[in-house]
């Protein structure tokens, strides 16, 4: 049998220890610790931002650039920058109305 003194943990096989939590939070403490408001806000914005950037500078090659240039015509920034910027709102309304249902 092996000793045990309260700061050992036995463990038994086929099982995994899982950390206690001593206090109980509420939930929107939990979730502002686990999701900061800040970093979220932060973080969105830069999405919105890389978005912008490649809409952008497809419309400047677009509208400056030869049609030798192939790159150019097929509108990349501009269908690759859509998803940033929709995700970038997603990510912006999440941060100023966290939900429960995750």
């Amino acid at each position: 049998m092996i000793p045990q003194n309260q700061n050992s943990i036995v463990i038994q096989p086929g099982s995994m220890p899982l950390p206690m939590q001593s206090v109980k939070m509420s939930d929107k403490k939990y979730f502002r610790k686990k999701f900061p408001p800040l970093a979220m806000k932060w973080l969105a914005f830069l999405q919105l931002a890389m978005g912008a950037v490649a809409i952008l500078t497809q419309i400047i090659m677009l509208a400056t650039t030869n049609r030798f240039y192939h790159y150019a015509e097929n509108g990349t920034g501009i269908w690759t920058g859509l998803p940033f910027v929709a995700t970038g709102i997603v990510g912006l309304v999440g941060a100023h109305q966290p939900s429960k249902c995750t």
